[in-house]
This record gives C-alpha cells, structure tokens and sequence, in this order.
C-alpha cells in the first residue's frame, strides 16, 4: 500500500530535514510527502529555502503547501492530510526522528487501526473526565488508512492551535470502533517540543482545550 507523509512545518528547518534524510534513508513505501511550510519565526533558516534543495535532487517525492501565516499546528495538520491522496497517511512533527521503515510497519497493520508513537491509556493528569479516561496515542506521529482520517474527519479545529488534539481523535477512532496502536520499540523518538515548546502560554491553552473537551465528550457521552 502507497503512503503519504503528512509533515506541518514551523520554522526549524535543521529537524526537518534531518526528519526528511530519515524518511528517504529508511522508509520504501513512500509515494509522497506533504510538507506544509507554516512560516518561519526568524531564528533559523528559511524553510522554503531548504526545501528548494531536496526538490532538486528528486530523493523524495515532494510536495510543499507554502502558507503566509502561521495558523498553528492542528489547522497545518488538517490542511495536510486533505490534500494526502495516497492508501495511508503518516503524520509526523518535525521534532520526531525515524529510524526504522514506518511505512512499512503501517502496511502490516489492520485497516481498522490508529497507529501512534505512544499510547497514554492511564490517567495523565489531562485525559479523565467524570471518571473516565480516554486512553490516547500522542500526536507527534499518527498513521491511518487515508480513508480512516476522512471517516474520523481529521482533527476537530475547536482545539486550534494546538493540544488536546490528539486526544480527541483517539477518543473519536475508539468510538468508531478503531483500535489504537503504537509503533515497535526503536521505530521512532520524539526529541519533544522542539518546535511550539513549553511555558505558561502553551499551559493556558492546554488548559482551555481540556475545558473544551471535557464539555465535548461529556455531551457526547450523555453524561450531563
């Protein structure tokens, strides 16, 4: 089966392309690989610019969505994967190191599967609500049928910009029947926020994001 690397990309143009060398030296099911360039902060090279240089050798079969704004990582994500047309679609941050064939462990895999680099299936702090917890594959890699991410209809934009995301379309695939699944040991590292990091901003919209998924899923699950 073809498959589609989904990668939004936010300034930090040194992780792409050690991300990019990963995927040609390692993976062989590759049809295309969507990057979508989301801006640059200023601090580090141009990611066009770079990209300009992997297009010319004709290693991987690129394909480059160049936005003027920076919309964030979720709506990035989103507007990646829509425009993936290959049997499976990976999508994967920059500031995730693969080192094994990926492509191929997703061509094993059920079709009736999320395949992500860790699933949280334990009470985080961040994923229990009126005692229940949603058990969720982090969303620094996650892998589906192309017609999976459409059945799930991709990541729900309540949560732009970022964070709890991944939580919510683990809990949407649980639902519709899908089993969560995590790559081997080995196959990948997530060298973790390297590109939106840490600090009392990303907090306050984590926090935001959980009230909204609490009273999303608590809707949902009638539990009002």
């Amino acid at each position: 089966m073809s498959t589609s690397i989904v990668i939004p990309a936010y300034s930090r143009w040194d992780l792409l392309h050690t991300l990019l060398y990963d995927l040609y030296k390692n993976c062989s099911l590759i049809e295309e690989v969507v990057v979508v360039d989301n801006g640059n902060d200023g601090k580090y090279p141009d990611v066009i610019s770079g990209l300009a240089w992997w297009k010319s050798t004709n290693m991987l079969p690129l394909e480059i969505i160049s936005l003027k704004d920076n919309i964030g990582f979720l709506k990035a994500s989103n507007l990646g994967l829509k425009a993936a047309v290959e049997d499976n679609v990976i999508l994967i941050s920059t500031d995730v190191r693969a080192h094994k064939d990926i492509t191929e462990f997703m061509k094993d895999t059920q079709p009736q599967s999320i395949v992500g680099g860790r699933l949280i299936d334990w009470d985080s702090g961040w994923n229990t609500f009126n005692g229940v917890t949603y058990p969720y594959l982090e969303g620094y890699i996650l892998g589906a049928t192309n017609k999976a991410w459409q059945e799930l209809d991709y990541f729900d934009e309540l949560f732009a910009p970022h964070d709890m995301e991944d939580v919510d379309f683990s809990a949407k695939a649980v639902r519709w029947d899908y089993n969560l699944v995590t790559f081997p040991d080995g196959y990948v590292t997530h060298l973790g926020a390297q590109t939106i990091g840490y600090g009392d901003e990303r907090e306050n919209i984590t926090k935001i994001n959980k009230e909204k998924f609490g009273e999303k899923w608590t809707q949902l699950l009638n539990l009002k």
